[in-house]
């Protein structure tokens, strides 16, 4: 089973693909309580890309880089998985 979250929230993108949440509030632990129930969380939110390349674990929001997304100005889907499937 799979569910679709909606987000005001902005996520940055860095260079290697992985996706930032700058607050830390919807980091992958976070979506981790999510993952006990539902197979996948996909995501509909605006992410920037990142020029500083800074990457800080606590703050990732998947647990690898992005499979794919949109250009700055569309919105992002990106689905968030168990690290273990």
């Amino acid at each position: 089973m799979r569910v679709l979250e909606v987000l005001e929230q902005r996520f940055n993108i860095i260079a290697d693909g992985y996706i930032r949440s700058p607050s830390g509030i919807f980091a992958y632990k976070f979506w981790q309580r999510y993952l006990e129930v539902f197979d996948s969380v996909n995501l509909v939110a605006r992410v920037l890309e990142d020029a500083s390349n800074e990457s800080c674990s606590r703050d990732l929001l998947t647990p690898g880089p992005m499979a794919g997304g949109f250009p700055f100005h569309a919105s992002l889907i990106l689905s968030v998985r168990s690290s273990t499937s």
